[in-house]
């Protein structure tokens, strides 16, 4: 039996548990639980002490997470950020499934590459810039920290734009890749039915009412980086209608 969890900070209502045991998790005996916490040291304590084999890390530890592992697949290396990590004999090596998140909801619907606005710089973000410029699109990235949303684009080598800029420069974008957890107050007054929208947040939405070209759920996100998250866990396929019809009906 393997222990598995999802570490991060107000996560009490995560999907990440009941998705695991729709993929099929539980079929060997193996449990998913939550490190709720706000102490990333703690919650580390408690995967070595407790004997998890692998975690899901969400908000704010994605770039935190990275001091603790000793070996990065190539997301990791790239975006600077982690999703998952699991225990070997070599140490803690850590994963960026969050690449999966934004590429299989518009491959789904044949998005073509194209003019992409990313809000946000943190762990999300960057797995969005970059699996999305690796896939052809160019990207913009708007954040209202600017130097972190500027040290964004000069890593990744795509454009950055301060936020006053945005309402005259808005009709460029044909896609919208929102990571903020909250409304940006630059959003609140700039139309957005022109664009498609890939939301992260799936447990507090801030642009699912809004009128635009085509929401895509943080529901959606999350079972497409989930996928590939359940094969590096287990090492087994994932029941994916299963899953999606519990994202769904949740």
């Amino acid at each position: 039996m393997n222990k598995f969890a999802l570490i991060g900070n107000d996560i009490t209502h995560s999907l990440s548990p009941a998705l695991f045991v729709a993929a099929g998790g539980h079929s060997d005996g193996s449990t998913y639980g939550l490190i709720d916490t706000l102490n990333l040291d703690k919650a580390m304590e408690k995967f070595y002490t407790e004997g998890y084999k692998g975690a899901n890390i969400t908000t704010p530890f994605k770039e935190d997470i990275l001091s603790y592992c000793t070996l990065c697949d190539p997301t990791v290396q790239s975006t600077g950020a982690a999703n998952l990590i699991v225990r070997t004999e070599c140490g803690i090596k850590a994963y960026n499934t969050d690449c999966y998140g934004v590429t299989g909801p518009i491959e789904q619907r044949g998005v073509l590459p194209c003019n992409v606005l990313v809000a946000g710089a943190g762990g999300a973000a960057k797995a969005a810039v970059y699996i999305l410029k690796k896939k052809g699109f160019n990207i913009t990235i708007v954040n209202r920290d600017k130097s972190k949303g500027r040290e964004l684009s000069q890593r990744s080598g795509t454009d950055f734009m301060e936020e006053g800029e945005l309402r005259n420069a808005f009709h460029r974008f044909g896609l919208l890749v929102y990571t903020i957890p909250v409304l940006s107050p630059v959003f609140s007054g700039i139309p957005l039915d022109s664009v498609i929208i890939l939301e992260a947040n799936y447990k507090k939405p801030v642009l699912n009412s809004v009128i635009s070209k085509e929401y895509i759920s943080g529901i959606e996100w999350l079972v497409h980086q989930a996928i590939p998250g359940f094969r590096i866990f287990t090492n087994r396929e994932p029941d994916v209608k299963a899953m999606f019809r519990l994202a769904h009906d949740s």
